[in-house]
């Protein structure tokens, strides 16, 4: 289980961990999962949005690298995976922690603002600004864009289910822009990750809340 102080944290300083959004799946080696060495094979857990897709390409997982990169991050860099929010059956928010060190396995580390990978930019330093990053991706659902990626119908899930209150979601919009707002407005930048903005203690509240709502459950803790 993440501490509350770590899922709680607002700053972006701790490079060695992030978080996304992924979808709920039963993890079958070989079929939805390209590594057979997960420790959740066989378990309802965590897969990236784009799995089994036609935009499956522009992802890169543990263990294998994307169309775009030959940067891989492997299983044994990997120090600590935990799913702070579960909303099952159908998505789940993941942090996933790795080695610091990047000097000890050169070349096997993603970096988010240099990698030319599209999912480098649904990754997050903080839950709130993962938010933000859902937050845009849900809006890409509708017109004028009609948008059927996985991120953009998953992040409008994650909206619709949660239903965050206006307080919430005012706040939300008046972070700064991450990177699909960054893009769509033609900032050459977008890949930058935007500077820490302090959050209210409502929101603070309300992740935990919903964290408390959504606990993580093992395969056989849900039959």
């Amino acid at each position: 289980m993440l501490a509350n102080d770590r899922l709680l944290e607002e700053s972006n300083a701790l490079d060695c961990g992030f978080f996304t959004l992924a979808k709920v799946a039963l993890v079958i080696p070989g079929k939805n999962a390209p590594r057979t060495d997960r420790r959740d094979n066989f378990q309802v857990t965590g897969l990236i949005v784009t799995q089994n897709t036609e935009y499956e390409s522009q992802a890169s997982v543990i263990g294998k690298s994307s169309l775009y990169s030959d940067s891989v991050l492997l299983p044994k860099h990997i120090t600590k995976i935990e799913y702070p929010i579960y909303y099952s059956p159908s998505w789940l928010i993941s942090y996933i922690e790795v080695l610091d060190d990047k000097t000890v396995v050169p070349m096997t580390f993603i970096d988010p603002q240099t990698d030319p990978t599209p999912s480098t930019m649904w990754l997050a330093r903080s839950i709130y600004q993962l938010f933000k990053n859902i937050r845009e991706w849900s809006f890409m659902v509708d017109e004028p864009f009609s948008s059927d990626h996985p991120m953009a119908t998953y992040s409008k899930l994650v909206i619709d289910s949660l239903n965050p209150p206006q307080e919430i979601l005012d706040e939300i919009d008046a972070m700064p822009d991450m990177h699909l707002a960054k893009f769509l407005k033609g900032q050459s930048d977008y890949k930058q990750i935007p500077p820490h903005v302090g959050v209210s203690q409502l929101f603070k509240d309300w992740i935990l809340e919903i964290s408390q709502q959504y606990p993580y459950k093992r395969f056989e803790e849900q039959l």
